[in-house]
Formats: structure tokens, C-alpha cells, sequence
């Protein structure tokens, strides 16, 4: 079992790589100083929301799945849901511009289901859908979206 685990992480390591520079590591080379950064790395607000990101899907599904065994309502539905926020994480490390338009629809989604719940959860789902809007939507963030990946190399 180990042994499938370290061979899944190498190939998931493999497929989130964003260039050959960065090799050493699917999280690529950062600085905190933007300035000191390469052209070609992802900016650490990216990188940490796209892992949060993978890190819900992945525990949401998960955690959602033995629903889809006993067949219960839009057990379906949920883990769609689920999948699409991992797709969206996936991508956004992979470059993709189109990933980071789907990480806010989707936390968009999350906040209209909120609101039929507790006041509560609604406001704490706008303050993230804020926060993590902000984050994609800042300069250094779409500018490393809309250089492609054979420009970097």
C-alpha cells in the first residue's frame, strides 16, 4: 500500500510541476519579496490557495462519499461540487487562467448556498469569497495567469 501511495505522489508531483526550472519541487521558487521573484514563479497566494483548495476537495469528497454508497440525495451533486473545487486547485497550479475564474464561481456557489442557511455561515462564506477574490484578482496573481506556460521556458 506504501508503495502505491509514493508512486501516486510522484505522479501527482510529475503533472503539478510548472516548469522544467522547478523540478525540485511542485510548489516551484518563491521569494517574499515580489521584486527578488522569478518571472516565472507562482506567487505564494496562489500556490497556498490552490493547495487549500485541493486540500477541501479532497477531504470533502472524501468525507461526502459514503453518502454516494447508501445512495442518499444529491449525494451526486455534493461530490461534483467537491470535484470541481480539487479540479480548480489542480489547475491553478498548473497555470491555467481558467482554473482561477472557476475557484471563484465556485466559492460563489458556496456563498448562495449559505444564504439559505444561518446568517452566520453566510458572513463567514462572503469574508472567504472576498478574501480569496481579492487574492486572484491581484496584479502579481493575474499576471502570472496570463503568461503561459512555453513563455516561461
Amino acid at each position: 500500500m506504501l508503495n502505491v501511495v509514493n508512486r501516486f505522489l510522484r505522479i501527482l508531483n510529475q503533472f503539478l510541476l510548472v516548469s522544467a526550472d522547478n523540478a525540485a519541487s511542485p510548489l516551484g521558487r518563491y521569494e517574499l519579496n515580489s521584486e527578488a521573484r522569478p518571472d516565472d514563479a507562482r506567487p505564494i497566494s496562489v500556490t497556498v490557495l490552490a493547495w487549500l483548495f485541493i486540500a477541501v476537495g479532497v477531504i470533502a469528497f472524501v468525507r461526502n462519499f459514503p453518502s454516494i454508497l447508501h445512495l442518499e440525495k444529491d449525494s451526486f451533486l455534493i461530490e461534483f461540487v467537491e470535484l470541481v473545487g480539487l479540479t480548480a486547485g489542480i489547475f491553478m497550479l498548473r497555470r491555467q487562467n481558467w482554473a482561477r475564474w472557476l475557484a471563484i464561481v465556485w466559492m460563489a456557489f458556496h456563498v448562495a448556498v449559505a444564504a439559505f442557511f444561518r446568517v452566520q455561515g453566510l458572513l463567514v462564506h462572503i469574508l472567504i469569497f472576498a478574501g480569496i477574490t481579492v487574492l486572484l484578482l491581484r496584479s502579481d496573481s493575474a499576471a502570472y495567469f496570463r503568461r503561459t506556460r512555453s513563455d516561461t521556458r
